[in-house]
């Protein structure tokens, strides 16, 4: 265990949840890894990692307790692509982060996730100069959390939907659902029924928490509307799906006791079927 100078010694530094570090071919754990960022590093890309461990375990005194430092690789990005931002695409995330006071877009992947010795973690000495933007980080630990917590919904409730396949692309891909942050439903029951039984859905249609009043006071005269009509054309002509509501919410007004009631409906599937870089989830798979 080391001493409690040492421990201020790194909060002195910098180190923190979210803290940036350069990743370089001579960075000890280098080898750990992913191919595709060491060859990104040997190519002259300036590739970075940051701990999503929370504080008290990342700056622990015990390394025995906490051998551990869990993290993320990500990368400067030249462009956004909404079809990544807002945490949507559980496989490729863009987001912004300040370099000397100046936006840049960046890039991680779900499989950038990376775990090694915490205890070789503060040899090295935190970025000063790249800061996270107001809800950013809370926005990458939602991202990286919901690879882990997303649920599996019914099989009979997936067959069910999937005969509107084509209907629903539409609406994933239109410009009004790009202003959208998720979709989350809240069916009943949620288990697997026969052919003949009804599922009973609520759904939300989610915005940013950084859009505008001026923009969500806009989308619900005009897009909210229009996805919920859309929606709702979809899903009346599916067999035994009853829709109790189809309304939209601002994530600053989505509770906690929602997110319970209500499930993430991953739209990787629909929205991002075209991508060489998105394989289908399994639990789409028929």
């Amino acid at each position: 265990m080391v001493t409690e100078q040492e421990r201020d010694g790194w909060l002195a530094t910098g180190w923190e949840r979210g803290a940036f570090i350069k990743i370089e071919d001579k960075t000890c754990f280098f080898e750990q890894l992913p191919l595709i960022v060491q060859d990104k590093v040997r190519n002259g890309e300036n590739i970075y990692f940051f701990p999503i461990l929370n504080d008290c375990a990342l700056v622990n005194r015990c390394f025995i307790t906490e051998p551990w430092v869990y993290g993320m690789l990500c990368w400067q990005h030249d462009t956004q692509s909404r079809d990544f931002l807002f945490a949507k695409n559980p496989r490729k995330y863009h987001f912004p982060m300040l370099i000397d006071e100046e936006e840049r877009n960046f890039e991680v992947l779900a499989t950038n996730l990376v775990t090694f010795s915490r205890e070789q973690l503060f040899t090295y000495i935190p970025l000063k100069n790249i800061l996270w933007p107001d809800l950013g980080l809370d926005r990458m630990l939602n991202w990286v959390a919901e690879r882990f917590r997303t649920p599996t919904f019914p099989d009979n409730w997936n067959k069910r939907l999937s005969v509107k396949d084509k209907q629903l692309k539409k609406i994933w891909k239109s410009e009004s659902f790009n202003q959208c942050s998720g979709l989350y439903l809240k069916i009943e029951p949620f288990k697997e029924l026969s052919e003949d039984e009804d599922y009973e859905v609520w759904v939300y249609f989610c915005l940013p928490a950084e859009m505008s009043s001026a923009d969500y006071r806009k989308f619900q005269k005009e897009s909210g509307p229009e996805l919920r009509e859309r929606l709702k054309s979809a899903l009346t002509s599916i067999k035994n799906i009853k829709i109790k509501s189809i309304d939209w919410i601002s994530e600053g007004e989505f509770t906690k006791r929602m997110e319970r009631e209500y499930k993430r409906w991953i739209l990787e599937y629909y929205s991002y079927s075209s991508s060489d870089e998105a394989e289908i989830p399994s639990e789409f798979k028929m």
